[in-house]
């Protein structure tokens, strides 16, 4: 698979403006739910083969986490996309000022061997939160979770949306030389950041908008130029 390729995709997907909406984010979180809740067994299975994890320890360190993560977000997304007021200086008095958060673009998650699943699908909720795409590279020591996770979003999701790259150190190595923004790992301090609206914030950036009334303008925002220039053309000649 062509990481170069899927990126190029994922940009043109992302400059469609299609993931920006509330609704398009809230129907691929509720899709990724179900889709984890369909293939419970199946990861329990895979993480049992890869790490020897019970069924009891996958779904209280992995699946549960995860499902607890989606309800979570599903809950308090509408408010985390709801602009900040700003204050607006007094040049532009009766406009409105705000601060809108908006999706970088496509976004690299890497996951590591210990959470295999949890490390790479609650990164993944921040960044579709946010209204990111997103390319997910599982660890190469997991096998058995990197394909029952490729599976599991391959139903669900368009590769121009969310894909799965595996591979060695020499995918990771490939994938953190091109252009995506942001990188999601586990965070600085541990995992900490990529949860809730920590998680948000960190696949989102901090727009400012200002919008202007039609309706009530004052002169002196606007003022006449004409003499200025006159006198700034007389003191340089």
């Amino acid at each position: 698979m062509n990481a170069e390729s899927i990126l190029a995709k994922q940009q043109a997907f992302f400059y469609s403006e299609k993931t920006k909406p509330y609704a398009f984010r809230i129907r691929a979180l509720e899709a990724l739910k179900k889709a984890v809740i369909r293939h419970e067994r199946a990861l329990s299975g895979a993480l049992r083969k890869d790490l020897n994890k019970s069924a009891f320890d996958a779904y209280a360190t992995e699946i549960g986490i995860l499902l607890s993560e989606l309800s979570f977000t599903l809950k308090h997304l509408k408010r985390w996309m709801k602009p900040e007021r700003a204050k607006t200086p007094l040049t532009h008095a009766g406009s409105k000022s705000m601060i809108i958060p908006e999706p970088y673009g496509t976004a690299l998650i890497i996951s590591p061997w210990n959470f295999p699943l949890q490390l790479a699908l609650v990164p993944l909720v921040g960044a579709v939160a946010a209204g990111n795409c997103a390319v997910i590279k599982p660890s190469e020591y997991t096998p058995h979770t990197s394909k029952a996770l490729k599976k599991l979003v391959e139903e669900i999701f368009p590769e121009d949306f969310i894909a799965v790259i595996e591979g060695g150190v020499e995918t990771s190595q490939a994938l953190l030389e091109l252009p995506f923004e942001p990188f999601g790992g586990v965070g600085a301090s541990g995992m900490g950041a990529y949860h809730g609206k920590e998680s948000f914030n960190a696949f989102s950036h901090r727009k400012s908008v200002l919008r202007q009334t039609t309706v009530f303008d004052i002169p002196f925002r606007y003022p006449n130029m004409k003499n200025g220039l006159t006198k700034i053309k007389r003191f340089l000649k």
